[in-house]
């Protein structure tokens, strides 16, 4: 009986060894409250970091932060704005919208032409303001030189807008005429050259009723701008066409006899 309860109090032992060997998890200090540090982030906002500590030994620490930086963190992706490339589109367009399409084809064509007759309708007419001799022929001279000149002014700006380089001078058919009249004089002189304002005129209003029909806004809008003074010089022209084809007549007339009268008296 002894020797049994010997044994036990043996193992007994034994056991109370064994459970004072193994090490000893420390119980969570529940009184010891969590720490709360803050951390200034880079943005101007505040990091809050809640660690818990359960003990030295399997101890589990939780973090927790709020708040936003000013930087993109390591390993993030930025999503472009659709407002902002949508922005850039809309800018693009409106600078193309800016710039004004190069004329060419009949627009490059017309502005040409335009161009040559109106710098010889300017010079024509100052060649009528030094000759003519009748005072209406004088003042509708001095008129054409006017809107001409306004009008070639006008061609010229829009022509630099579309890269279309015109001529400043008349062409070879203008210059005959001008030679044509600068030989003549008085009356001759007045009625010839309202005889070729009528023509010039006729024909410039045909061609720019064509170019207010053109595709090119800027041509379109100079040929309907520019016709009712086109017409208006037509009608004055057939008007003093009149009376500048009489006196051309009593001055022929009048030289006929002239020549007559010496022919005779030669005789």
């Amino acid at each position: 009986m002894f020797k049994s309860i010997a044994v036990t109090s043996g193992v007994a032992v034994m056991f109370a060894a064994a459970l004072a060997a193994q090490p000893q998890q420390e119980k969570p200090d529940s009184t010891r409250p969590p720490t709360n540090t803050q951390t200034p982030a880079k943005g101007g906002s505040t990091t809050d970091t809640n660690t818990n500590t359960k003990g030295k030994s399997g101890s589990t620490t939780q973090s927790g932060q709020s708040g936003q930086s000013g930087t993109n963190q390591p390993g993030t992706t930025t999503t472009p704005q659709k407002g902002a490339t949508g922005a850039s589109k809309k800018d693009a367009s409106s600078s193309n919208q800016g710039m004004t399409k190069a004329a060419t084809g009949p627009a490059a064509a017309f502005m040409k032409r335009a161009a040559q007759d109106g710098q010889a309708e300017v010079q024509l007419a100052q060649l009528a303001e030094s000759k003519a001799t009748d005072p209406q022929v004088k003042a509708y001279a001095q008129m054409l030189a006017t809107d001409h000149g306004k009008a070639n002014d006008e061609l010229m700006s829009i022509a630099k807008t579309k890269n279309v380089t015109l001529s400043t001078d008349m062409g070879a058919a203008q210059k005959a005429t001008h030679d044509k009249l600068d030989k003549l004089s008085g009356a001759s002189f007045d009625h010839t050259y309202i005889a070729d304002m009528v023509k010039d005129h006729q024909t410039a209003i045909r061609e720019f009723e064509t170019a207010s029909k053109s595709s090119d806004a800027d041509v379109k809008a100079f040929a309907e701008k520019t016709l009712p003074t086109l017409r208006h010089h037509l009608e004055e022209a057939q008007r003093l066409s009149k009376s500048t084809s009489a006196a051309g007549k009593t001055t022929s007339t009048k030289g006929t006899g002239t020549a007559s009268k010496k022919s005779g008296k030669g005789q």
